[in-house]
């Protein structure tokens, strides 16, 4: 038993390597160092009485609150593990923060059969540095909600078969994960957010994204961003799916989504459904896609920017990008390689602002602003030369602008003289006559 019942003020207690079950053992500005080869197992409650190992800022469910505490820290190497209620139904945690609430926690793993591992709400904060951390089925590894503030220092996140890994929900905080592998269970996805509002600053440091193996069809996806309305989220790192890359599974109404990295999926690599173009996605990345997808990219809304490539690794793929008229899309520098049919298609209009390579033609009703490359023909609204050409007055041939089609063509200079309806005049020689003292001039066309 870990009972901190009898401990107060700034008291350290030190556990020895050992087995302990136990529950609500924090203590107000208590410190726990827990020695290597420490396992910390959570009594196994009803669904009624469903607990953790440490509850903070909030009151007490299996002890009396006098033992409650605002601030507890956890420091060492310490394995937790919460098991499923009685009735498996649900799962406890390892701690859970309410109020202004604040905890540094470190251990060295934690596993659950069913729960919530960490989670925060209100005004909380956690530090939380660890190996492992791993979750059986439901519900979340780590839950961060409402205006708590998170720094998360994790090697490798596995989340289970029925709940994200990783779940923002109604975030308005802030929160940096930093993850060397976040891996989502077998059927669901390792990475959500829903209703991230105002004030939000969520920074995602992810090296690999991935799922776990799935010998059944897989159809999930990645991250599951659902009904942004405002703040900021940005993601550096790379993903690599078996099945698709990032869905907004419900309408974005505002805030910013930034992705830097490398997308590696089977089918389908962004999906984003937008009503306003306050809401914004920015990609810095290289799209790989190596199933059979008819459309890899799919805006439908929103101010989308696009910076990379995106290649079609199968060959198969029938599009790369499908635009709407609702979408404000904008290419900074984007090439868009291996489909079989259309490189954009859809409607509205693509901003490019610096270059636009394709090896299929635009089609649908989209039209471009700005310059882009389409195997080897360059395309502008406009014709601009940004640099002075080099002057060879030898050449006999000049660029002009057919009247009909507005297609640039070149004819020859020899051309432009016999077309013109009067030639070039010149002075081919003069007579001087010494006794009237004329001078007599003669012009190329004959007469004097």
């Amino acid at each position: 038993e870990l009972s901190a019942s009898t401990v107060t003020g700034d008291t350290l207690i030190y556990v020895y390597p050992g087995n302990y079950t136990d529950q609500e053992v924090q203590y107000e500005n208590g410190n726990f160092y827990f020695t290597p080869n420490t396992v910390v197992t959570l009594v196994q409650n009803t669904t009624a009485n469903r607990t953790d190992v440490f509850r903070l800022g909030t009151s007490l469910v299996n002890t009396s609150n006098i033992y409650s505490a605002n601030t507890c820290n956890i420091y060492g190497q310490a394995k937790f593990i919460v098991s499923a209620s009685t009735d498996n139904a649900l799962g406890g945690g390892v701690v859970q923060m309410y109020g202004n609430a604040k905890s540094h926690f470190e251990c060295d793993s934690a596993y659950g059969g069913k729960g919530t591992l960490f989670s925060t709400f209100g005004n909380s904060e956690l530090k939380l540095k660890a190996n492992e951390l791993e979750l059986e089925t439901n519900d979340y590894v780590l839950t961060f909600r409402e205006s708590s503030k998170t720094f998360i220092d994790v090697n490798r996140i596995k989340g289970g078969t029925l709940g994200w890994a990783v779940y923002y929900f109604e975030f308005n905080g802030q929160s940096i994960l930093n993850v060397d592998e976040l891996v989502g269970g077998k059927t669901f996805q390792p990475l959500g957010f829903r209703d991230v509002s105002d004030g939000a600053e969520i920074v995602l440091n992810i090296n690999k994204l991935s799922h776990e193996p799935n010998t059944l069809p897989n159809t999930q996806w990645l991250i599951n961003n659902t009904f942004q309305s405002g703040g900021k989220i940005t993601y550096n790192g790379n993903m690599n799916g078996t099945a698709n890359g990032i869905i907004y599974g419900g309408i974005a109404s505002g805030g910013e989504f930034n992705y830097n990295g490398d997308i590696l999926v089977a089918n389908t690599a962004i999906n984003i459904t937008s009503n306003t173009t306050n809401h914004k996605f920015n990609f810095n990345g290289t799209i790989s896609v190596s199933g059979n997808s008819t459309t890899p990219t799919l805006f439908n809304g929103g101010t989308i920017t696009l910076n990379g490539s995106l290649l079609d690794l199968g060959g198969s793929g029938t599009n790369g990008i499908s635009t709407t008229s609702t979408t404000d899309l904008r290419v900074d520098n984007f090439r868009v390689e291996g489909v079989t049919t259309n490189s954009i298609i859809g409607s509205g209009n693509v901003d490019i602002f610096n270059s636009l390579y394709i090896d299929k033609p635009i089609g649908g009703t989209v039209t471009t602003t700005g310059q882009y490359t389409f195997t080897g023909t360059t395309y502008d609204g406009d014709l601009n030369i940004y640099n002075t050409p080099t002057n060879d007055n030898t050449l006999t041939q000049i660029l002009g602008r057919n009247s009909t089609t507005g297609n640039i063509e070149y004819r020859s200079v020899e051309s432009i003289i016999t077309g013109a309806t009067s030639q070039d005049t010149f002075v081919t020689g003069f007579t001087f006559n010494n006794s009237t003292y004329d001078l007599t001039i003669k012009q190329n066309e004959g007469q004097p």
